[in-house]
């Protein structure tokens, strides 16, 4: 196994062509994932020892992002074939708002992902703001439109971990949804993924996540959209930690106090109903935002 945060202080070359900047996140439940070089678009290979810390993508080479699997003890099996798996899953799939792997490869038995690096973060960051109205209702449109996309998938891809962090704002401020490691291919080989410990986030998992016979639906990843928005928009998750099993268990939706437009609201409360079947579907979303800024002659803003 590879001792990554050893190599990085000492330096060195991971698997051969990446340096290892700094750790971006250490959240998730089965890697880390970090910011590093890609040795190979370096002009300059007297750099590569040196210290690249100061040094832009164009002097030092292309920055990216690398997600290591974190092994318990010894090279899980299960884990290795979820990297592989969260690469071939959208490997095909070419959308404005997907960021999805580049690579996947092991190194000494660990396996990892290599994907674009985003230096704008991700929508943690619009937690709490005073938004402008179209700046929500761009956001709502990008992630749907990514949403739909994956939806209409044969067989139809759901991310089943929707949530701020899971949506990352690239290099043109578009939000591009990113980490399939638990995504699943309705009536695909992918689905057994819905029922493990780490399937997903429970303050953005849909009531209906937390039955016996679940299994994932386009609905769930449109309940979560719900809660992300909510959040953003307040804050705070509609049900605190519990998600949607608090829902399940009766309460209701809390009234959203801020002063946004009633229509972003209705469309908040309306994706985050307790029926499955009640929920606008993400492509529906987009048509009706469509239609909206049609109306308002700001065509311009439309991304086909």
């Amino acid at each position: 196994m590879v001792d990554v945060e050893q190599l990085a202080k000492e330096g060195k070359i991971f698997d051969g062509r990446y340096k290892l900047l700094k750790t971006l996140s250490t959240d998730g439940g089965t890697a880390d994932v970090w910011l590093a070089i890609d040795i190979n678009t370096i002009d300059n290979p007297d750099l590569i020892g040196g210290n690249t810390e100061n040094i832009s993508p164009e002097e030092s080479g292309m920055l990216v992002a690398i997600k290591i699997y974190r092994p318990k003890n010894a090279l899980d099996i299960e884990g290795e074939q979820r990297f592989r798996d969260e690469y071939k899953i959208v490997h095909n799939c070419r959308h404005t708002n997907l960021l999805q792997p580049t690579n996947f490869s092991i190194c000494n038995e660990t396996p990892y992902l290599e994907l674009p690096y985003c230096k704008n973060g991700s929508s943690e960051l619009l937690i709490g703001k005073e938004l402008k109205e179209n700046d929500i209702w761009k956001f709502v449109f990008d992630v749907s439109s990514g949403l739909s996309y994956l939806h209409a998938c044969n067989p139809p891809i759901i991310h089943q971990d929707i949530k701020p962090a899971n949506v990352l704002i690239d290099d043109y401020f578009n939000y591009a949804i990113t980490d399939f490691g638990i995504s699943s291919q309705r009536g695909g080989k992918h689905e057994f993924y819905f029922d493990e410990d780490n399937s997903g986030t429970m303050a953005y998992m849909a009531p209906e996540r937390f039955g016996g016979n679940y299994r994932p639906a386009a609905e769930s990843d449109i309940w979560a959209l719900g809660a992300t928005l909510f959040e953003i928009v307040t804050g705070d998750v509609p049900f605190g930690d519990e998600g949607g099993l608090a829902q399940d268990k009766g309460k209701t939706i809390p009234t959203i106090e801020q002063e946004i437009p009633n229509e972003i609201k209705r469309l908040i409360y309306s994706c985050l109903e307790k029926e499955p079947t009640k929920r606008p579907s993400a492509q529906k979303i987009v048509d009706l935002i469509t239609e909206k800024r049609l109306k308002n002659n700001r065509i311009k803003y439309i991304i086909p």
